[in-house]
């Protein structure tokens, strides 16, 4: 009940103003279902422009697009491994690796989060960091071939080659006979 100025009870205010409320939540719950849905929209929308820049050959574009998609959801991780990708395909490693490391830091259980990291630091040269990056992903995943392969690389160029060895063996264990990574693996088991 609400008062009036006499200080008497009204009948059937409580009423309205409890629809009132109801209606408010409403109207404030579906304006906000409209803000959520048209930021997904967004979101979608540059992910399949960048998606299909990338795969024109139009990576500069493409990283553009990925920002702007990522804008709504910063830590999709598709859309910061393409972006990733594409800045290391222009050369830009640093951006990268910057991208790779923030990545990380949200699905730091993720073993492909990881690889790519690793993957990038090592197109930068930087063989230590990636070595690290590379025991991470297989600590979380023994069997990801890719990561063994990628870390033998890095050990050849630091000069272990038994290291590289055992890590080459270990890629072609684990990795499918027809792979880029099993194919690789055996020619520099080959030359070791």
């Amino acid at each position: 009940m609400v008062r009036d100025g006499d200080g008497l009870a009204k009948e059937g205010s409580g009423k309205r103003h409890g629809r009132r409320i109801v209606i408010l939540l409403l109207v404030c719950f579906f304006a906000f279902g409209s803000i959520i849905a048209a930021l997904f929209v967004y979101s979608l929308v540059h992910h399949y422009r960048a998606t299909a820049l990338y795969e024109d050959g139009e990576k500069k574009a493409s990283v553009l697009e990925y920002r702007r998609a990522l804008l709504v959801n910063p830590f999709l991780a598709v859309d910061c491994r393409r972006m990733a990708e594409a800045l290391a395909s222009i050369g830009d490693y640093d951006g990268a690796i910057s991208v790779l490391e923030k990545l990380v830091k949200t699905h730091s259980n993720d073993a492909a989060s990881h690889n790519d990291l690793a993957s990038s630091l090592r197109l930068k040269g930087d063989f230590e960091k990636a070595i690290f990056e590379y025991e991470k992903a297989v600590d979380i995943d023994a069997d990801f071939s890719l990561s063994w392969w990628g870390m033998g690389k890095c050990y050849l160029e630091t000069g272990d080659p038994d290291k590289a060895k055992d890590c080459f063996e270990h890629a072609l264990r684990c990795a499918h006979p027809d792979s880029m990574e099993a194919k690789e693996a055996r020619e520099y088991l080959d030359k070791l």
